[in-house]
């Protein structure tokens, strides 16, 4: 935050700051530019927004046994890469969060020869 105005993040960068501060969110705000704040503290008090309260639609279980993965760092991604879809509103219902965890893991799984 003191190298990059908060209007520069990238969305993962956004996200990150949202899921490490979402307890003490209320008290960054009042940091923030006055321009901000209104509308941050708003999205704060709507807990429906995916963005201030970080949340997934499935969970490591339902991946795992509908997609036959394992435990380990992929899981961790593709759960973290759902979530900022969740956030962002790319993401809707529990089939178009199966859909993009099948195409995630087609694109970003290790292959093996």
């Amino acid at each position: 935050m003191k190298r990059k105005n908060i209007a520069e993040l990238t969305e993962s960068d956004r996200y990150a700051l949202h899921k490490e501060l979402e307890m003490f969110l209320p008290s960054f705000i009042f940091y923030l530019p006055q321009n901000l704040r209104v509308d941050w503290l708003h999205r704060w008090r709507d807990k429906d927004d995916k963005l201030f309260h970080p949340s997934n639609l499935i969970n490591g279980e339902v991946i795992k046994n509908n997609l036959k993965i394992k435990d380990g760092p992929i899981l961790g991604e593709l759960l973290q890469y759902l979530s900022i879809e969740l956030a962002y509103k790319r993401l809707n219902n529990f089939d178009e969060a199966i859909y993009k965890a099948k195409r995630w893991i087609e694109q970003n799984a290790p292959k093996c020869d």
